[in-house]
Protein backbone atom coordinates (compact mmCIF):
# COMPACT_ATOMS: atom_id res chain seq x y z
CA UNK A 1 0.00 0.00 0.00
CA UNK A 2 1.25 3.25 -1.28
CA UNK A 3 1.83 6.22 1.35
CA UNK A 4 2.15 9.97 0.08
CA UNK A 5 3.98 13.05 1.90
CA UNK A 6 2.78 16.43 0.91
CA UNK A 7 6.01 18.57 1.47
CA UNK A 8 6.00 22.61 1.19
CA UNK A 9 8.08 23.58 -1.71
CA UNK A 10 9.70 26.63 -2.87
CA UNK A 11 7.32 29.69 -4.49
CA UNK A 12 4.00 28.27 -2.58
CA UNK A 13 4.10 24.96 -4.83
CA UNK A 14 3.43 21.36 -2.92
CA UNK A 15 5.55 18.85 -3.24
CA UNK A 16 4.30 15.11 -3.42
CA UNK A 17 6.24 12.13 -2.63
CA UNK A 18 4.82 8.62 -2.59
CA UNK A 19 6.18 5.43 -0.66
CA UNK A 20 5.40 2.44 -1.61
CA UNK A 21 6.73 -1.23 -0.21
CA UNK A 22 7.51 -3.18 -3.13
CA UNK A 23 9.27 -6.19 -1.71
CA UNK A 24 6.14 -8.93 -2.55
CA UNK A 25 5.83 -6.96 -6.77
CA UNK A 26 9.40 -7.64 -7.31
CA UNK A 27 9.76 -11.44 -5.45
CA UNK A 28 6.01 -11.74 -7.47
CA UNK A 29 8.07 -10.77 -10.83
CA UNK A 30 11.11 -12.84 -10.08
CA UNK A 31 9.10 -15.82 -9.86
CA UNK A 32 7.54 -14.92 -13.40
CA UNK A 33 10.78 -13.87 -14.37
CA UNK A 34 12.14 -17.53 -13.35
CA UNK A 35 9.22 -19.83 -15.23
CA UNK A 36 9.77 -18.01 -18.42
CA UNK A 37 11.23 -19.68 -21.20
CA UNK A 38 11.93 -18.90 -24.70
CA UNK A 39 9.34 -19.88 -27.37
CA UNK A 40 7.31 -20.53 -24.73
CA UNK A 41 4.03 -19.12 -26.72
CA UNK A 42 5.07 -20.53 -29.77
CA UNK A 43 2.18 -23.22 -31.18
CA UNK A 44 -0.08 -22.33 -28.07
CA UNK A 45 -3.08 -20.52 -29.70
CA UNK A 46 -5.11 -19.93 -26.55
CA UNK A 47 -2.02 -17.80 -25.33
CA UNK A 48 -2.57 -14.37 -26.95
CA UNK A 49 -0.82 -11.79 -24.61
CA UNK A 50 2.23 -12.18 -22.51
CA UNK A 51 2.71 -9.79 -19.46
CA UNK A 52 6.44 -8.44 -19.72
CA UNK A 53 6.34 -6.11 -16.85
CA UNK A 54 5.37 -5.28 -13.57
CA UNK A 55 5.35 -1.69 -11.86
CA UNK A 56 3.76 -0.26 -9.14
CA UNK A 57 0.57 2.31 -9.94
CA UNK A 58 2.79 5.60 -8.68
CA UNK A 59 5.50 4.54 -10.79
CA UNK A 60 4.16 4.05 -13.67
CA UNK A 61 2.33 7.47 -13.48
CA UNK A 62 5.14 8.80 -12.60
CA UNK A 63 6.85 7.59 -15.86
CA UNK A 64 3.84 8.19 -18.15
CA UNK A 65 4.34 12.02 -17.29
CA UNK A 66 8.15 11.43 -18.11
CA UNK A 67 7.91 9.53 -21.12
CA UNK A 68 3.86 9.87 -22.09
CA UNK A 69 1.54 7.01 -23.25
CA UNK A 70 3.30 4.01 -24.10
CA UNK A 71 1.64 3.64 -27.75
CA UNK A 72 3.50 7.50 -28.19
CA UNK A 73 6.90 6.58 -26.99
CA UNK A 74 7.87 2.72 -26.95
CA UNK A 75 11.55 3.21 -27.44
CA UNK A 76 11.65 5.35 -24.40
CA UNK A 77 9.91 3.17 -22.26
CA UNK A 78 11.48 -0.12 -23.57
CA UNK A 79 14.99 1.75 -22.79
CA UNK A 80 13.68 2.13 -19.04
CA UNK A 81 12.78 -1.45 -19.11
CA UNK A 82 15.91 -2.77 -20.20
CA UNK A 83 17.87 -0.62 -18.10
CA UNK A 84 19.56 -3.14 -15.83
CA UNK A 85 18.75 -0.89 -12.89
CA UNK A 86 15.01 -1.91 -13.63
CA UNK A 87 15.49 -5.39 -14.16
CA UNK A 88 13.60 -6.49 -10.71
CA UNK A 89 9.98 -4.99 -12.79
CA UNK A 90 10.35 -7.15 -15.76
CA UNK A 91 8.66 -10.60 -15.71
CA UNK A 92 10.26 -12.31 -18.91
CA UNK A 93 14.00 -13.33 -19.50
CA UNK A 94 15.90 -11.67 -22.34
CA UNK A 95 15.05 -7.59 -23.64
CA UNK A 96 12.21 -6.23 -24.17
Amino acid sequence: MASTIILPGDNGQLLFRTQEQVDDLLAANADMRNAWRPGQMVGDTQRHFQTIASLPTHLYLELEAKFGPIKENRQDWLRWLNDPDNRGFLTTGGTV
